[in-house]
């Protein structure tokens, strides 16, 4: 995936408000959009909190548009 915010950026960077409302659903639109090449459209990039791996950042997956943690779905091999 292009370039990464790590998590501890991550945080510094969002707003007080986008933190607490990480803090109490687990998720948060980070007001951000991103676009790789391959893609047709720009979207929203997601942090979300990871019991293994902290906060960590995804764009939504699918109809759905489910988020999980990318490091994760690596160590599964996904």
């Amino acid at each position: 995936m292009g370039a990464q915010i790590k998590s501890v950026e991550l945080w510094e960077l969002m707003s007080p408000w986008r933190k607490l409302w990480l803090r109490i659903f687990g998720k948060v639109n980070t007001g951000w959009k991103v676009k790789m090449p391959e893609w047709r459209s720009w979207l929203p990039l997601y942090a979300l909190e990871c019991d293994e791996h902290g906060i960590v950042q995804d764009t939504p997956h699918g109809v759905a548009k489910s988020l999980s943690c990318p490091k994760c779905l690596r160590k599964a091999g996904k």
